[in-house]
């Protein structure tokens, strides 16, 4: 009798909102893969990663977002796959925002969201303010300064989202 395809295993990592988006999904590819959805990020995230490949875990590909994406790309020792928002990903959000304030702001991991100030127009009489970040640190500062300049929404990353309502302001996951 011939060997049966096995389904491909998938970890994902998220500490932020991402990781509920994650979890969301897996019923959904249950069919085609074995998602595991992990509440770790960075250097806890390979370690985990480590330990269970160690004790026999099979794994083909990691699935991870950002700063985090970026770290485990660079460090793991299987294909990772690193979550990046398209510009329709963030118009919608920016829609989602604009029903919360007509001030926005949107941190974003190392980069401003391509096409963005071109759609502007489409949220009618709106102020967004996009903003990169490299660390934790920096996007804190980004948000910071967004809300001091009287940004009340952020759109973001989700540990951006995170700092945001933590500094008082409302948030949508990119």
């Amino acid at each position: 009798m011939p060997d049966l395809p096995t389904r491909p295993v998938v970890w994902a990592f998220s500490t932020s909102r991402l990781r509920h988006v994650f979890s969301s999904m897996t019923p959904f590819l249950a069919d085609v893969a074995d998602v595991r959805v992990f509440d770790r990020g960075f250097e806890d995230a390979l370690r985990t990663a480590r330990e269970m490949a160690a004790d026999g875990q099979p794994v083909d590909a990691f699935v991870a977002a950002g700063a985090n994406g970026t770290y485990l790309r660079d460090h793991a020792d299987v294909p990772v796959v690193v979550v990046t928002a398209s510009t329709v990903d963030a118009l919608q959000a920016l829609a989602q925002a604009r029903k919360l304030s007509p001030q926005i702001g949107v941190v974003n991991f190392q980069r401003v969201v391509a096409g963005l100030d071109q759609a502007r127009h489409l949220l009618g009489e709106t102020r967004i303010e996009q903003r990169p970040y490299l660390t934790p640190e920096d996007a804190r500062a980004q948000v910071a300064d967004l809300a001091a300049q009287g940004v009340e929404v952020i759109v973001g990353t989700g540990p951006a989202c995170e700092m945001a309502e933590q500094a008082g302001l409302r948030s949508v996951l990119l």
